[in-house]
């Protein structure tokens, strides 16, 4: 399949419109470091391991397969496209920090998760 996705209209899979799907009971994510696999996140699932290429995660993010991406550092040819890709298609994406993610400025995490007060309650325990 092909993925596009436009700032302000929309993220598609060849031709069909992409919409995050609501999350379940207990939110799972995937991270990008290898020592965070297995870790019990404070009442969340245990972190699951990544599809090891961001090509692959955002869309299977957005597709369902999990609810939120941790990202240790990035690369904006890695991040630019599937973080938008992610947005456009109703996530959160924000830089640890809190800050909007921008490629061209280095950053020392992403987190992308379902929407806003998810990400903060992510962020929280990732963080604490």
């Amino acid at each position: 399949p092909a993925y596009v996705a436009e700032r302000g209209l929309g993220a598609w899979r060849t031709g069909q419109r992409l919409v995050r799907p609501p999350v379940g009971a207990a939110l799972r994510g995937v991270p990008s470091r290898r020592r965070w696999i297995g870790r019990s996140l404070d009442g969340l699932a245990p972190l699951e391991l990544t599809w090891v290429c961001c090509g692959v995660d955002y869309p299977k993010v957005v597709e369902g397969a999990a609810d939120y991406l941790v990202y240790g550092g990035t690369q904006p040819w890695d991040h630019a496209p599937g973080s938008l890709i992610y947005a456009e298609a109703g996530g959160h994406v924000r830089m640890l920090d809190g800050e909007p993610y921008r490629p061209a400025q280095p950053t020392l995490g992403l987190l992308c998760a379902p929407d806003a007060e998810s990400w903060q309650e992510i962020r929280s325990i990732l963080l604490s």
